[in-house]
């Protein structure tokens, strides 16, 4: 996600996704994009 993750509660359509995804949303930042990653390669 683009925004500040300190904005996401203040957007109606962020807080969709979110409850659609929950834990599984990540900033788009380095930090970010490497939790994504992390999370993609884990085994459910």
């Amino acid at each position: 996600n683009p925004e500040d993750p300190r904005n996401w509660g203040y957007t109606h359509s962020i807080a969709m996704i979110r409850d659609i995804f929950g834990s599984r949303m990540f900033p788009l930042t380095l930090a970010g994009l490497e939790g994504a990653t992390k999370q993609l390669s884990r085994k459910h």
